[in-house]
Formats: C-alpha cells, structure tokens, sequence
C-alpha cells in the first residue's frame, strides 16, 4: 500500500514539474504583450516611462485617463444601475401550460380539473423562479460580485484585458449551535461550499499562447497568493490533497515564488503602477492554478489519495 501511494505521490510530481517547464515557457512568449501592458499603465498614468525620461520638459498631457475612466464609468453604470438589477429570472415559457390556465373556469370536471394543474404548475414555476433569484441576489451580495466586475471593467479599460472568474467554488466554516439527543446544546463547526466570483489581474493569468482565442486554449494558469493562513485552511478542503499543504506551509512564502529574471521587471512595474507592493516584498505565498488537460493515472491515483 505505501509503494502504491509512493508511486501515486511520484507522478504527480513529475507532472507538476512538466507543468512548471510549460509555464515558464509560455511567460516568455507572453512576454511582449506585458511590455505593452506597461506602456499603457504609464500612460493612463499620465507619467513618461523610465527610458524616455530626460531633464527636458515634463509636461504630459492627461487625456488618457480622463477618457479610461469615462468609458468605465460608463459601462459600470450601464451594467451594474444602483437603482436596479441587470438580471432577471422568470419560468420558462410553456405555451400549452399557459393557455389551459388562462381559461374561464368550467363546469366540465375534467376541464376544470386541467386548468387547477396547469395553474398550480404555473405558480409553482413562479415561486420557484422568484425564489432562486433572491438566493442568487444574496450570493452575489455575499462574494461582493459588483465590486470584483468593477475592477475588472477598470483593468479591461486601461490594459485592454479584464478577467474574472466566476463561478469559483469556496470552502467556509460555519458555526451553529445545535441540539443533541439528551436535549444538550453543542457547538458544531460545518464546512460549506459557496460560490464566488474572482478578479484575476491580467499579469496572473497566463494562457496557451500558441492559441488564437481563449476557446481554442488547450490549457490556462492562473497565479493566486494566499497568506499562511489561507494557505493552512486549504489543508481542510477535500479537493487538495492535505501532507502536500501542510509541507508547503513549512515554507517561507518567498521559495514558493516562480522566478524569472527577465519578466519579473516589467510585472513589477505594472504592480507599482496599480499601488501594490513589488514581487520581492509580496512575502504571500504564490499559488499556480492549472486548467487543462490531466493524464489518465495521474487523475485515477489523486483521486486515490483525496478519497482516503
């Protein structure tokens, strides 16, 4: 059993490792668009970049950011009114349904009886809709989903590219007081699954660049950093495999950073640029996320893993 387990724990690491070559390849063909990215960050902030700088005149005309933040302005109150919703849920149209329970009352029992089903289908339809709607209000209430799409329409105005993720699947405890079979109150702590929506900063996400749009991508990463004790409550989630998460949390958040001499320059830069601190005093750790394609034993033996 423990040589299975110890073959299971070696594939997958081989695949991570394949997957840190993978990624680190396509940083560097990633590598002129984050170049442009950072022209145009000095640009909407209305500053020269460091090349072009000299002890001439340094005037910059700002209509860059008034124009970007115009256009976003715009779009916010467009797609997210304060006044109003942008969505709505209603049942799904059955014409036969509908027609039966629009009819007058009649006398004929086994027409009245027709038009009472289709009139409590119908209101059951309603109630249901009207129901999953102030459930989907109170979650998107919850993740804070208007604030997270605002930033992505910002990024998506000045870069050119906004990324949100949604839904994301989170892992919270919940706390409640319950009563047992003696008729005792007792503390419980449940894990519950909620959903959630993300902002992934564009320099985070590092898709398949040999791909023409993102449909065609076989595979995308996206970086993430979790404090350490973010990182320790994964170790409670059941879809990460819990030794791997407590070994990384005997690392210090720096040796878990992807290094790159040529391109932690200019991400660096556009983090400046958005008022967050560089990649060298960002001491979080640095999580890569993987969507794509997972050979066959490497997924079998994790699932062997995950359901022990």
């Amino acid at each position: 059993m423990a040589e299975e387990q110890s073959a299971i724990l070696e594939a997958i690491t081989t695949f991570g490792a394949d997957l840190k070559v993978k990624l680190l390849e396509h940083l560097k063909q990633r590598q002129p668009i984050v170049q442009r990215w950072v022209k145009d960050m000095y640009q909407y902030r209305n500053q020269y970049e460091e090349s072009i700088k000299t002890n001439k005149s340094k005037v910059f005309v700002g209509y860059t950011r008034a124009k970007t933040d115009s256009w976003t302005a715009q779009m916010t109150d467009m797609l997210f009114p304060s006044d109003d919703k942008n969505y709505g849920i209603s049942p799904t149209p059955m014409p036969e349904i509908a027609n039966i329970a629009k009819q007058p009352d009649s006398e004929d029992p086994n027409l009245r009886n027709q038009i009472s089903n289709a009139r409590a289908i119908m209101q059951q339809a309603k109630e249901s809709a009207e129901a999953m709607e102030k459930l989907i209000d109170d979650q998107l209430l919850e993740c804070d989903y208007v604030a997270e799409a605002r930033l992505c329409l910002h990024y998506a105005a000045v870069l050119g590219t906004g990324i949100l993720r949604a839904p994301v699947v989170d892992v919270v405890e919940s706390k409640a007081w319950k009563q047992d079979s003696l008729g005792n109150w007792v503390g419980e702590i449940v894990n519950k699954t909620i959903p959630a929506a993300r902002l992934v900063l564009p320099w985070d996400f590092v898709p398949d660049m040999t791909a023409p749009t993102l449909k065609d991508c076989q595979f995308v990463f996206e970086r993430s950093h979790v404090t350490k004790k973010q990182l320790q409550a994964l170790a409670k989630n059941p879809y990460y495999l819990k030794e791997s998460v407590l070994e990384l949390c005997e690392l210090d958040g720096g040796d878990t950073r992807t290094a790159s001499n040529d391109m932690d320059g200019y991400v660096d830069t556009l983090r400046t640029l958005s008022g967050l601190e560089t990649q060298s005093k960002d001491n979080r750790y640095e999580l890569w996320t993987y969507h794509g394609g997972i050979p066959l034993n490497v997924l079998s033996g994790a699932n062997e893993l995950l359901g022990e």
